[in-house]
């Protein structure tokens, strides 16, 4: 397409030679900026305390990076997450995942001492979920206790209120034993102002605690996407599409999904039946209820783009078909054998992303069914 050169100020008015128009379109590619990058999740980078974190050696591997001439770092969802580990089943789709603070960094903060911090070696060769939950929440509760609370960084990090709902989830969460947010007591569950007034009056430490976790895993990436950045490495994020079913996203826009009375969902999330997969597969998190996300011009998803372009230079949407359209099924089934896709107003939600989001921080992951209605989705979006 020579109509491509014309900012390369080439003369294609005169015939070329099929040599020279080789050599200038090695020109143009060049001007393209082609770049290359490794995906590597922050769990599984090396540790001597049970999973990858934001600390050592996610530096040590932004310096292999930059030795090998790589350009991008990839990375999975930094979400915490829910039941089952799933960085795809997040309990809040702004969060950041409290295991991947760095026990080292909180040492040289002298928040744990050395004692502490060696008490959470580890030799396993996979992550074990239950014993880091035993062990390292404990210990980033020793570690706030030490903390100053009138710290001016954590003061006007509490005065945005951005994890106050968070926070509030964790506490009730705990207080309920761990209990799904739709089997909470309904006043509760559905948000009183009130109950949730005194619950955070109650147990301000806890509540103050999990906003603390938030403050000092964003303090942390924000060091570690710096030191990326100043090395000439850019990071791909990773949104996962949907949500879990109980998550603070769920537990504050329940008229976003299609839930009933109870909150509780009446279709999920899966893929149908295919080559790999007899049964298809039911991931089970909540679909979207997008006729009632039209009446505020989808501000939860402008609004979750822009959080997240925050924290990454660019960022890739899993299961980007279901944009275009998603599978659904009944609540309850036991596999993914009968379903339907529901087709999403994808043109009117990317309008709406696009009036303040620029499209070339976006990528969409291509995996999966991909038929007229996604090939036509990706040209619309770019």
């Amino acid at each position: 397409n020579f109509d491509k050169f014309t900012t390369l100020g080439l003369d294609y008015k005169t015939a070329l030679r099929p040599s020279d128009k080789y050599i200038s379109f090695l020109i143009y590619r060049q001007k393209m900026k082609r770049q290359s990058g490794i995906l590597m999740p922050i769990f599984s980078l090396p540790s001597k305390y049970g999973i990858g974190d934001f600390g050592k050696t996610a530096k040590e591997f932004i310096d292999f990076l930059k030795e090998s001439n790589q350009k991008v770092w990839q990375v999975l969802p930094l979400v915490e997450t829910g039941y089952g580990n799933s960085p795809y089943s997040s309990i809040c789709s702004y969060s950041f995942n409290p295991y991947f603070i760095s026990p080292e960094r909180l040492c040289e903060l002298k928040l744990i001492n050395k004692k502490e911090l060696n008490s959470l070696e580890n030799s396993n060769k996979y992550i074990d979920y239950g014993a880091l939950y035993g062990g390292r929440i404990p210990l980033l509760k020793k570690a706030f206790s030490r903390f100053d609370k009138n710290d001016k960084e954590f003061k006007a990090f509490l005065r945005k209120g951005n994890f106050k709902d968070y926070a509030l989830f964790k506490t009730i969460l705990e207080l309920n034993d761990y209990k799904p947010f739709y089997l909470w007591e309904d006043k509760l569950k559905y948000r009183d102002k009130n109950d949730l007034t005194k619950i955070e009056k109650d147990n301000k430490e806890t509540v103050l605690f999990w906003q603390f976790v938030q403050f000092e895993a964003e303090r942390e990436w924000k060091s570690l996407k710096k030191y990326a950045n100043n090395n000439g490495i850019k990071i791909l994020g990773d949104m996962p599409l949907y949500v879990s079913a109980s998550s603070v996203d769920v537990w504050c826009y329940p008229s976003l999904y299609d839930l009933d009375d109870r909150l509780i969902s009446n279709k999920v999330a899966g893929v149908p039946p295919d080559y790999f997969c007899a049964d298809g597969q039911l991931w089970g998190n909540p679909v979207y209820n997008y006729e009632n996300q039209k009446k505020d011009n989808f501000s939860w998803w402008v609004n979750r783009i822009k959080n997240i372009l925050h924290i990454f230079d660019y960022v890739r949407i899993d299961h980007f078909r279901g944009l275009d359209r998603f599978y659904q099924i009944d609540n309850g089934k036991s596999d993914a054998k009968e379903g339907e896709w529901v087709k999403v107003p994808s043109k009117e939600l990317f309008t709406e992303i696009f009036k303040s989001i620029k499209k070339d921080r976006i990528i969409a992951e291509d995996l999966g069914i991909i038929d007229d209605g996604v090939r036509e989705l990706l040209k619309y979006t770019g």
